[in-house]
């Protein structure tokens, strides 16, 4: 039987003993109605699983021994930042949801010209976050920072960007050779200004093709995040 995920503090771990507070023990209890005895995992932000035993258990707090820690097998070895144009309210909760199945560090939604979207419900990207964590077995739970302008995307490290009207770059053709670190930028539904594109390259961002038919915007993120995951050995099969 598959064994239920916790996300916890390290500070919720005091030698063999794990804590499962607020929200997390809520769930445990009153939704998956776990009992003293059942086997868990807890994961705390690390590269390890801790594969506990449930000793005691309510709906604010509930404590676990810890059985034994084994390394994490899901974490991906690249650091991969999504900049994601904000979008449509059930096409924000896709592209999240999948890209955290996919691999990413942290999603960053930006405003841009075309972004035409106000109201973000951040608590509910939250939870996809940490529900698709759960899913795909992550011991370390990525980051959904605080919404930007597009002037403020960091370029800092190598930084990629789907482009329609790029016909002739390929993302494996700018990818840096063993990168640890790489920004992905996807736009909005009605694309990039002239402007806002300039701006980026000027930055040193890297525009690149994702072939010769032009995909919506969840789609855009989604396929980018797989072929930049391949590319770098994120995702092996």
């Amino acid at each position: 039987m598959e064994l239920h995920r916790f996300f916890i503090s390290s500070s919720d771990i005091s030698g063999d003993i794990a804590t499962i507070k607020g929200d997390e023990a809520y769930h445990l209890c009153r939704v998956l109605r776990l009992k003293v005895g059942f086997k868990i995992i807890v994961a705390c932000g690390d590269e390890f699983d801790y594969h506990c035993t449930l000793l005691t258990v309510n709906e604010k707090t509930a404590t676990a021994k810890i059985d034994s820690k084994i390394l994490n097998a899901g974490n991906p070895d690249i650091i991969l930042h999504l900049y994601q144009s904000i979008t449509k309210h059930d096409k924000l909760d896709l592209i999240v949801q999948k890209a955290v199945e996919l691999g990413v560090t942290s999603v960053t939604l930006f405003r841009s010209a075309n972004s035409h979207i106000n109201n973000v419900n951040t608590e509910r990207l939250n939870k996809i976050v940490r529900e698709a964590a759960k899913q795909c077995g992550l011991s370390k739970l990525p980051v959904l920072d605080p919404i930007i302008d597009i002037t403020q995307i960091n370029t800092s490290v190598p930084t990629i960007c789907a482009f329609e009207w790029e016909d002739k770059v390929q993302i494996n053709k700018v990818l840096p050779i063993k990168t640890k670190e790489l920004n992905i930028i996807v736009g909005p539904e009605g694309g990039f200004t002239d402007k806002e594109i300039a701006e980026l390259k000027s930055k040193g961002v890297k525009t690149v093709s994702l072939g010769r038919r032009i995909l919506r915007a969840e789609t855009a993120s989604i396929v980018m995040i797989a072929l930049t995951m391949s590319y770098t050995g994120g995702m092996t099969i």
